[in-house]
């Protein structure tokens, strides 16, 4: 979740998110096509986007002693818990490490 977190929050170049990670660019962009399958026109919906930036951001305050990118895969929108479509890629952990 922490490339999703950088991505909402930053909304710069592949190579400068991918600097603010530690990873090189490429990785950043395989990551960012997972969340696009996984989040699909949520990423893209303004709205939508700025709801999964605010409940990241009220997942760190919630708990700011946890590591970074490790907050729950579940996000809540409007009352509705969001999660990854049943055909979607590999689990979030993979987007992280």
């Amino acid at each position: 979740m922490e490339t999703l977190h950088v991505w909402l929050t930053s909304r710069g170049t592949a190579a400068q998110i991918a600097e603010q990670l530690g990873v090189h660019p490429q990785t950043f962009r395989y990551r960012m096509r997972l969340l696009e399958r996984i989040f699909g026109d949520q990423l893209t919906d303004p709205t939508r986007r700025f709801a999964l930036e605010v409940a990241l951001r009220a997942l760190a305050l919630r708990d700011p002693e946890a590591e970074p990118g490790t907050t729950t895969a579940a996000v809540l929108y409007g009352g509705r818990t969001l999660r990854p479509h049943p055909a979607a890629p590999p689990p979030l952990d993979v987007l992280d490490s």
